[in-house]
């Protein structure tokens, strides 16, 4: 059965570490789990970015930076010229970190489990993870978990229905500090 998990909850909410749970829990049930998970990058204790995990090998990509922590001599770098990157706000979203995602799921098709981190807003413009989210969709057939930014849940919901995939949707609150 086509079956989709969609995390979702406000910006710093814990979608990733739920999602790092449920991966676990699957793991711990004999299941493979493949797909890829967003993980902060920081510098000086700031958030500067993120970078994109391989579920099944642990290897690590550049996928997010921001523009506003890069030197302007490696801003200038070809690797950050405009065909290389779409902006989201003060970071960048890397093709090269793209491409990197596409692979981790594209390799991932025979795993009993394949998790996207995230979609947002860009995705549902067609940009960011968009591609390889509905090539999952189409043509991947078990369990799929998906974190999603709280104001594209509706849509993403609406694209999985339609390509007949069950939904089930999880909302992550931020725990009481104290």
């Amino acid at each position: 059965m086509r079956s989709l998990i969609l995390i979702t909850g406000v910006v710093n909410s814990g979608k990733t570490t739920y999602l790092h749970k449920l991966i676990s829990e699957y793991r711990q049930k004999g299941k493979t789990v493949g797909g890829f998970t967003a993980e902060a990058f920081y510098k000086k204790g700031e958030k500067i970015g993120y970078d994109a995990c391989d579920l099944r090998s642990g290897a690590q990509q550049a996928l997010v930076r921001s523009k506003n922590v890069l030197p302007p001599e490696e801003f200038q770098q070809e690797r950050y010229q405009p065909e290389s990157y779409q902006r989201v706000g003060r970071f960048l979203l890397l093709a090269s970190g793209l491409d990197f995602c596409r692979r981790c799921i594209e390799d991932s098709f025979n795993c009993d489990v394949v998790c996207i981190d995230e979609i947002g807003p860009l995705e549902m413009a067609g940009g960011g993870h968009r591609r390889v989210f509905e090539k999952v969709l189409s043509d991947y057939a078990s369990t799929l978990i998906v974190v999603a930014r709280e104001e594209v849940v509706d849509p993403v919901i609406k694209i999985a229905e339609k390509a007949g995939w069950a939904v089930e949707v999880v909302y992550v609150q931020r725990e009481n500090s104290e």
